[in-house]
Formats: structure tokens, C-alpha cells, sequence
């Protein structure tokens, strides 16, 4: 049976936090083969004009720091391991922008950067890294998962560093 590894958005499961790295201990030392990291979701949509700036780097901070500490343990484990398969999961905001939801928007780009930037970085070692980007009211989990699947597969080794949008159509940038 496969390790994986799932911290999604909140419908889909729970909430990002620095504590939930601590379910990684629970691999007993084993890498996951298949990590698929959520980004999380602004709790409180507000025009950016309006938002307080403590607000915003706060929950700015704590949603990138989760994301560093889950990504860097998974991608540590796995490059000692000499192999696995990461996927993000992140808001379409990171590609084309929301009105009233910049924290997303800055979250989701700096996951998208850090696919591409760990991508490089851990290929070499044999770790496949690769983002999905979601619109909101936009698919279903199904597709999403189909999405996700496509990316972790490990039959598909030259799928590395790959933005993929599971937006059925609506978002249709380059990246």
C-alpha cells in the first residue's frame, strides 16, 4: 500500500497549521511517497484597501510558514529516501489575482514559486514537485483528485515543476 501524505484546504479536510507537521513523525521515519500540500483559505475576504496590514502579514506569514515546514519535511524525507512525489494544492488567485482576496493571491503565487524553485532543487534526488491551482465554485473533488493524481503519478518521472489548473477552463494563463 502507498504512503501518502494529505494537508488539503479546508472543505476538503482541515486547516494548515506548523502543528500538523508533527503527523509526520507518525511515517516512523519513512517518507510518504505521495505528499499533496493545501495552501489553506483566507478565512476573511476583505477589499485590500481595507485591510488592516497586521492582518494581512499575519495571516500571510502563518499560511507561508506552514507551508515551509510541511514542505521542507516532506522534501528533506523524501530526497533521503531517493524518491516521492509532491503536490500543492493552491488558489487560482496565485496565477490571475481575486478582488478581495490578496492574501490567497500572495500565498498561492509564493506556492507557486516554491514548486518551480523545489522542483530544481529536489528532481536531482529523485522527488517529483508540482502544484495543481483550484478556482473556487469551479470543479469538484473528484476532478481535483484527478488532477492531483495525474501529477503524483510516478509512471509520468519527467512531470516535474508543472503548474497544472484544475479551473475547468475558466482561468487560461501561461505560467
Amino acid at each position: 500500500m502507498r504512503k501518502i501524505l494529505a494537508f488539503l484546504p479546508d472543505e476538503l479536510t482541515k486547516e494548515l497549521s506548523t502543528e500538523d507537521t508533527a503527523v509526520l513523525e507518525e511515517f516512523d521515519g519513512h517518507a510518504p511517497e505521495i505528499a499533496v500540500i493545501g495552501t489553506g483559505k483566507n478565512q476573511h475576504r476583505q477589499a485590500f484597501l481595507e485591510t488592516d496590514a497586521t492582518e494581512w502579514w499575519t495571516e500571510t506569514m502563518r499560511r507561508s510558514s506552514a507551508l515551509f515546514e510541511v514542505a521542507r519535511t516532506v522534501g528533506t524525507a523524501m530526497a533521503a529516501a531517493g524518491r516521492g512525489r509532491i503536490v500543492f494544492v493552491v488558489a487560482e488567485a496565485g496565477v490571475s489575482g481575486q478582488a478581495d482576496a490578496s492574501v490567497d493571491a500572495a500565498v498561492a503565487s509564493a506556492a507557486i514559486a516554491l514548486t518551480k524553485s523545489l522542483a530544481r532543487e529536489l528532481a536531482p534526488a529523485g522527488v517529483a514537485v508540482n502544484a495543481v491551482t483550484v478556482a473556487d465554485g469551479v470543479g469538484t473533488p473528484a476532478q481535483l483528485a484527478e488532477a492531483v493524481g495525474l501529477l503524483a503519478d510516478e509512471r509520468l518521472p519527467s512531470l516535474v515543476g508543472q503548474i497544472v489548473s484544475a479551473s475547468a477552463g475558466r482561468t487560461r494563463t501561461r505560467i
